[in-house]
């Protein structure tokens, strides 16, 4: 046991003289590299300077680039709603008026049915008389074939005076012709009533699942008016919220787009930032879309070439002043840019003192360079930085 532990120490003991051996190298590889990350973190010269400059421009007009593409989607996606909500009302119109129809033609199937509901009662009423007269006619048949049988036991009994009896026997024969001929016209009369009884019902179980079809009819088309209104606010909210996502912006968009007239294109202020401007230019164009689906929807056939060469003038027209907006977008960018990049050096030239590189590099002279126009050449970031020591 003091063997292990002895060996155990002996171990521990190598090992804390094995650290100790290592520790100065690793001590000064850890502290060069620091040095290293430190040189590399820090913008010491112009190159170095300049390439901050530009990464930060780069990831400025990526970000403008992506607010541009999601305006163009939100733009699109605007005017196909408004077109959407359009083509909704005119359906919600369309069907209004054949609801409007059907409640007539309903109007009409039910005095129809109240007309033929007085028929009804009236043939029951004509069918009960003729019940009536039928069961008395049965009522005189049965007399009637109750005296012919006491008749015909009489002629059996009186075979021996038929002779005497003859007249009479033609006489009852004549009798019970004419009864006969009165119970087939009774029978044939109590037929018809049946069949005009059958019919009625019939017309009146038609009738009635007309009705029940109509009425499901008009459910299902009240349900759907009910759908559409649904869908007509629900589109009417996402405008209300785009709406005031661009308010938030500080451009005001008025709620009916569709005009006749096609609005004048708002002119950009210089003084918006970035948001502001990008709402509006958005504005804009769904302004002037929606303003030439509503002139495209009221061309007639006879103007439509016409028509067409005006629109795609005016497109072009759009399209100029759109670049002209977006080119003084991009170059009042840059000169927002360059005045930050130049503040970044004079803080950094405070901070340094006198003894900074910036300093010595701002009060060389500018080297001329054969066949390159100074003047044609934007504001180089050394002039702003003089204008700032200047004015404070």
């Amino acid at each position: 046991m003091i063997e292990g532990l002895l060996f155990s120490a002996l171990g521990f003991l190598a090992a804390l003289a094995l650290a100790i051996a290592l520790a100065p190298s690793l001590w000064r590889r850890a502290e060069h590299l620091e040095r290293k990350r430190i040189e590399a973190a820090l913008p010491l010269t112009r190159e170095e300077l300049e390439g901050e400059i530009d990464a930060i421009r780069a990831h400025s007009a990526m970000a403008i680039r992506r607010l541009e593409v999601k305006a163009d989607s939100l733009r699109k996606k605007l005017a196909s709603d408004t077109i959407l909500i359009n083509v909704l009302r005119d359906r919600i119109r369309d069907l209004e008026g054949d609801t409007t129809s059907l409640h007539h033609e309903i109007e009409e199937v039910e005095g129809t049915k109240r007309s033929l509901e007085i028929k009804l009662a009236a043939d029951e009423a004509e069918v009960a008389g003729y019940t009536t007269q039928l069961e008395e006619l049965a009522r005189k048949l049965a007399d009637e074939t109750n005296k012919v049988q006491k008749l015909s036991r009489q002629n059996d009994e009186l075979n021996m005076m038929s002779s005497t009896l003859k007249i009479d026997l033609v006489a009852r024969e004549t009798e019970i012709d004419k009864l006969n001929n009165t119970i087939g016209l009774l029978r044939t009369q109590r037929r018809e009533a049946d069949r005009l009884a059958r019919e009625a019902q019939a017309e009146k179980v038609t009738l009635e699942n007309a009705l029940q079809i109509e009425k499901a009819h008009v459910a299902d088309l009240q349900a759907r008016v009910d759908r559409l209104v649904r869908d007509i606010s629900t589109r009417d909210q996402i405008l209300e919220r785009q709406q005031k996502e661009l308010a938030e912006y500080g451009v005001v968009i008025p709620y009916e787009l569709s005009s006749v007239e096609e609005p004048a294109p708002q002119a950009v202020p210089q003084d918006l930032g970035v948001p502001q401007q990008i709402a509006s230019n958005r504005y804009n164009g769904v302004s002037e879309n929606l303003s030439q689906e509503t002139d495209d929807a009221m061309q007639s056939e006879d103007m439509a070439q016409l028509q067409q060469r005006v629109a795609d003038l005016n497109e072009a027209h759009r399209k100029r002043h759109r670049k002209e907006h977006e080119a003084e977008r991009i170059e009042q960018l840059r000169d927002e840019i360059s005045a930050i990049a130049a503040e970044m050096v004079q803080m950094v030239a405070e901070r340094e003192g006198q003894g900074s590189e910036i300093n010595k590099v701002l009060s060389e002279p500018v080297r001329e360079v054969p066949g390159l126009d100074f003047e044609a050449r934007p504001e180089s970031l050394a002039n702003r930085v003089q204008k700032l020591r200047n004015a404070s």
